[in-house]
């Protein structure tokens, strides 16, 4: 029995880790910026049905290494994360029903402290302080509107009018996981009552502002039917292995599956 209960201790001590904390066993750059995006909404409180708020403007993420082949993996990915992690974090925020989405983000590549190193690749601070690091405006900028007209398939509008820096498309509009927590609210929702409907990932896809180039965003969300959207007579597939996506142009047509809607800027 003895000899056993180690062995059986450490798989239960895995499994749980795995279950109530699979970030702290993530161990490469994609594994542990995907860890701290859910580390982040973990954090987040629920006020309302579809309705969250933070306690915290400012994370502060150590990023641990044990020997100098993964330090230098790490200080690689580190100017990266320290552009662009607000944004996305921004954007994870506003995904799952955040309005308060200003957070600033500190990156620093440390020596392992030597507390579980095999388990704990980072440490996450949370922090509300009204002296903060320089943090992106994007998402808190007020952006140009554009409209959404529904084609083909039925959603929840006809037409849609947006001034907000993301637009997420699916089906449903809300997404819960399988622990029943709101994972995404959609704002342009296609229904499950037709078999164009069920085309619909219900992450499908999303639209969203970037200033350099300046416009909006046609970003696939690695649906099952694919996006593709058709401009002058001619389709252009938007790959979900394409991150940045392509960039929309006024009288586009695009296909969530087999649903469509037309894209125009705002007047």
């Amino acid at each position: 029995m003895s000899d056993h209960s180690p062995s059986w201790l450490a798989r239960l001590k895995d499994w749980q880790e795995r279950v109530q904390a699979p970030w702290r066993s993530a161990r490469t750059p994609l594994e542990l910026r995907k860890a701290l995006l859910e580390a982040v909404a973990e954090r987040t409180v629920p006020v309302a049905p579809g309705q969250r708020i933070i306690d915290f403007n400012h994370v502060q993420v150590r990023l641990f290494f044990e020997d100098e082949q993964e330090r230098w993996v790490l200080e690689q990915a580190a100017p990266t994360w320290r552009r662009d992690l607000d944004i996305v974090i921004a954007e994870r925020l506003q995904v799952i029903g955040c309005t308060d989405i200003t957070v600033a983000v500190e990156v620093e590549v440390a020596d392992s402290p030597g507390l579980s190193p095999e388990l704990t690749r980072y440490s996450i601070r949370f922090e509300r302080s009204d002296h903060l690091p320089a943090a992106s405006p994007i998402l808190g900028a007020p952006t140009p509107s554009i409209e959404l007209e529904i084609v083909k398939g039925t959603a929840e509008q006809n037409r849609y009018q947006f001034d907000q820096p993301l637009v997420l498309i699916g089906r449903d509009a809300e997404v819960l996981d399988q622990h029943g927590r709101l994972r995404r609210r959609n704002h342009v929702a296609f229904v499950d009552s037709d078999g164009i409907g069920r085309t619909v990932s219900r992450e499908h896809a999303r639209i969203l502002w970037r200033d350099d180039p300046a416009g909006h965003w046609l970003v696939d969300d690695r649906s099952a039917h694919g996006t593709q959207l058709f401009r002058a007579g001619r389709a252009i597939p938007v790959t979900s292995r394409d991150r940045r996506g392509i960039r929309l142009e006024s009288g586009d047509e695009i296909y969530f599956g087999q649903a469509m809607v037309r894209y125009r800027p705002g007047s």
